[in-house]
């Protein structure tokens, strides 16, 4: 028998334990989870599958996906013209968007100066919208219960999030985090909404037969933008621009080396 080696076995025991995180997490990387769920022993990953109903629909989708292409390849398809070409241009994209990402990390950071500057630039355009601070809670309207789980949420004034877990939903915005702007919501929800109580907790069928369930924060008026409330986003402006400059002058440089006309 072959003996685990020591990174082996905490690899292992991570993986245990990862499995177990899986089951009590709503957002996953599906590779990651994945990977995870293949590592792990065969009843942590089939703990972890049953006990989150995204990680289980994200699991059976790999699952398809993984038969399909192998019946595929079993029908010869793998071997058409057309698919390889397809293939073919498949993998030369990502190639290519692999190699942008990697001539991208080049690019200089935004100074302070910078940032300073295009505030200036735009102060008169910057302004935070309208939004509110909630737990938004995007309910699957056909999975079982989720109209008696939303019911008892607000007669409750209370979101458990182990009953949340029987039925399939989506954290859409996290009050801890983030302010949510007028623009997310539907018209008539968002008049509903921004009169909320602090800590009130109600929900609102929407349109595609789905439930948003919330509960609320505060609310905030539009106004104009302090530079420390816009900076990251003028940075990450910026940074972008950065990135596209390099990778435009390198698709110079290739042109003038190939001998091809703009």
């Amino acid at each position: 028998m072959r003996m685990k080696t020591g990174v082996q076995m905490m690899f292992g025991v991570w993986a245990l334990s990862a499995a177990a995180i899986l089951a009590q997490t709503t957002s996953v990387d599906p590779a990651i989870a994945m990977e995870l769920l293949r590592v792990a022993s065969e009843s942590a990953a089939v703990g972890a599958v049953r006990s989150n109903p995204d990680l289980a629909r994200m699991y059976s989708s790999s699952l398809l996906e993984q038969e399909l292409a192998q019946e595929a390849a079993r029908r010869g398809l793998a071997e058409r013209l057309d698919v390889q070409r397809a293939m073919l241009n498949a993998r030369r994209q990502i190639l290519i968007q692999a190699l942008r990402a990697d001539i991208s990390r080049g690019a200089a950071a935004p100074t302070d100066a910078e940032v300073k500057r295009r505030f200036e630039q735009n102060r008169p355009d910057l302004k935070l919208p309208e939004a509110v601070k909630a737990d938004l809670y995007l309910v699957d309207g056909a999975a079982p219960n989720s109209l008696e789980t939303v019911r008892a949420a607000q007669a409750a004034q209370q979101i458990d999030p182990a009953r949340l877990q029987k039925t399939r939903f989506r954290l859409v915005a996290d009050a801890a985090q983030a302010w949510a702007a007028r623009n997310v919501f539907p018209e008539d929800v968002w008049n509903e909404v921004r009169k909320m109580k602090k800590d009130q907790v109600r929900f609102f069928s929407l349109p595609d037969g789905n439930y948003l369930l919330v509960r609320f924060e505060d609310y905030r008026a539009e106004r104009p933008a302090a530079l420390e409330e816009v900076a990251e986003d003028l940075r990450n402006q910026i940074l972008r621009e950065h990135e596209q400059k390099l990778w435009d002058d390198y698709l110079a440089a290739q042109r003038k080396k190939l001998g091809i006309a703009e």
